[in-house]
């Protein structure tokens, strides 16, 4: 648990200091900062990040077909009921896709069970961000207000839709390649800390708002923390009961599935011009709460 308690202490670090830099002033035109920060993290480093993540997977892929459809077939079902039920399509959709299951997912799982999670973990994680990163801009391109018309050019023209794809062709290489993966992952590095850091700074911009929330972060905080988890968790004890999934893979797929919004959703919502506000709320207030609701879903999974 302390490992736990120092990822999410980490996280915060460059949040505040993005703070800071919005309270003492040193940028003159705070929002222009964010503008370019945004386009750094969303253009160059998240996509070499899920670029080598998925060029530098060694594991032995699981045979289980339960294993690769679970988090697809779980996505596709929320995605639904948000286009049948929800007023904030764009917005809510963008938060169910995208969970923090890199940045924070990852060390929590190896935390709690060990090396042995590795490989199977990453996986999940690669699909994970393939389905983000596919899934996620078209949500908020078609289910943005007055964003259809154009939307599949704006789509493939995101280096992030095909950075799993170049990820992969980067493990056909000649040997001596994998140069190129660790190039990737030294760039990909700076993704997470740019996010936060241009989070922090647009939090104090819109300071008013964001700290204050409303009624609408909760609901998106409620939808990621529980409604997401909760159909992931139904999923696994119904493979796992079918002998589809194996109790150990059900059991990462849940602790993955319970993390908070992801930083990556906010530079989607600010690229697609949706409501960024409620997004950065929404991930502030969901990383706070999961520190609860994480350990919850964990003794959960036990039990599977």
């Amino acid at each position: 648990m302390d490992s736990i308690a120092y990822r999410f202490g980490m996280l915060i670090v460059p949040l505040l200091f993005g703070l800071l830099a919005g309270r003492i002033g040193v940028f003159n035109q705070p929002r222009g900062a964010v503008e370019r920060l945004n386009w750094l993290a969303i253009n160059f480093a998240f996509p070499a990040l899920v670029a080598a993540g998925v060029a530098n997977q060694k594991s032995d892929l699981p045979s289980d077909p339960a294993f690769w459809l679970l988090w697809p077939c779980s996505l596709a079902l929320m995605l639904l009921g948000v286009r049948l039920f929800a007023r904030d399509k764009a917005t809510m959709g963008l938060v169910s896709t995208f969970g923090n299951v890199a940045y924070l997912g990852l060390p929590v799982t190896f935390a709690v069970y060990g090396s042995e999670a590795m490989g199977p973990a990453s996986l999940i994680v690669s699909v994970h961000v393939v389905l983000a990163v596919t899934v996620g801009p078209a949500v908020a391109t078609y289910w943005g207000e007055g964003r259809a018309d154009g939307g599949v050019v704006k789509v493939l023209k995101m280096p992030l839709f095909w950075a799993p794809f170049f990820g992969a062709g980067i493990r056909f290489l000649p040997a001596g390649a994998e140069q190129a993966a660790t190039t990737l992952g030294y760039l990909g590095m700076v993704a997470s800390p740019i996010a936060l850091f241009m989070l922090g700074l647009y939090v104090f911009i819109e300071r008013k708002r964001a700290m204050r929330p409303d009624v609408a972060v909760f609901k998106h905080a409620a939808q990621k923390l529980f409604v997401v988890p909760a159909v992931i968790a139904a999923a696994c004890f119904a493979a796992v009961g079918l002998g589809w999934l194996e109790p150990q893979h059900a059991r990462y797929h849940m602790l993955l599935g319970a993390m908070p919004a992801a930083i990556t959703a906010f530079s989607i919502a600010l690229d697609a011009k949706i409501d960024a506000e409620v997004i950065g709320s929404t991930i502030i207030w969901s990383t706070a709460i999961s520190v609860v609701t994480i350990p919850l879903w964990w003794l959960l999974s036990s039990i599977v």
